[in-house]
């Protein structure tokens, strides 16, 4: 319950948001080893900036001129926080 009163050292931000760090879980008595939890928490930059094409792709495929202005500002703000992520 750290994340929920405001205890921020149990979590990372990211581009897709809050996750929370290696320690940030009680894995006593479970069969995980420190490199499959890592696994699992991380994320590929280069996974995420192809979405962020196919993203851009869908909306102009689909949406063309009609995609709001605040919709394209966001996919570049997503665009960006990728960019400048350095995965620990």
């Amino acid at each position: 319950f750290k994340r929920t009163d405001g205890d921020d050292s149990i979590a990372q931000k990211t581009p897709i948001g809050i996750l929370p760090k290696l320690d940030g879980f009680d894995l006593e008595g479970l069969k995980i080893t420190d490199a499959q939890m890592k696994e699992l928490l991380s994320l590929d930059k280069n996974f995420l900036l192809d979405e962020v094409q196919e993203i851009r792709k869908y909306f102009s495929e689909f949406v063309g001129d009609s995609t709001p202005i605040e919709i394209l500002k966001q996919i570049d703000q997503f665009n960006e926080r990728i960019n400048n992520f350095k995965s620990e």
